[in-house]
């Protein structure tokens, strides 16, 4: 690998799940960043905000994008907010490979508005709260250098894609 690879998109996509997957496939160190804030917290992310507030935390995960940059041979999934905050977006571009997961608002809304454990979604509560969110954040996401949808494809597509692009863009290299 030529450097680190980024999985980005709106919550739920699956960035968490594919990267894991993507990682063991292709031998790569795997980050996710809420899981990394999660355990030096030793709280939810859900917690964080409540107890620290989303500025705060946007703050917190820029510092570990900048942290995670230094190791040249990992997949890093971000929380969906990661790349809109902070320069983060141009900083993930600049230091590795940008990979955003896609899917519609609707397939989103449907997999998340019942979840107790995404806190943005108290707050983008109804579908319309909700799609201006995801309006706002396309615009960013799209940015990446790839974007692959995951609509009604199975994980093992989305992997293979995902995994295909990467050696793509690497020429091969392991």
């Amino acid at each position: 690998m030529k450097g680190n690879i980024f999985l980005i998109g709106f919550m739920g996509t699956g960035k968490s799940t594919i990267g894991k997957l993507v990682s063991d496939k292709l031998n790569l160190d795997f980050i996710d960043t809420d899981h990394v804030l999660e355990e030096r917290f030793n709280m939810s992310i859900t917690n964080i905000f409540k107890k620290y507030g989303e500025d705060y935390f946007r703050q917190l995960e820029h510092k570990l994008i900048q942290e995670i940059i230094r190791d040249k041979n990992a997949l890093i999934s971000t929380g969906g907010g990661t790349p809109i905050y902070y320069g983060s977006m141009a900083i993930m571009k600049k230091n590795g490979l940008v990979i955003t997961l896609e899917a519609s608002p609707h397939i989103l809304w449907q997999r998340l508005k019942s979840s107790e454990n995404r806190p943005l979604l108290s707050t983008y509560d109804t579908y319309e709260k909700f799609c201006s969110l995801y309006d706002y954040r396309n615009k960013i996401y799209r940015q990446a250098h790839f974007i692959i949808s995951t609509d009604g494809k199975t994980i093992d597509q989305i992997v293979d894609e995902v995994t295909a692009y990467i050696y793509l863009h690497n020429g091969g290299d392991d």
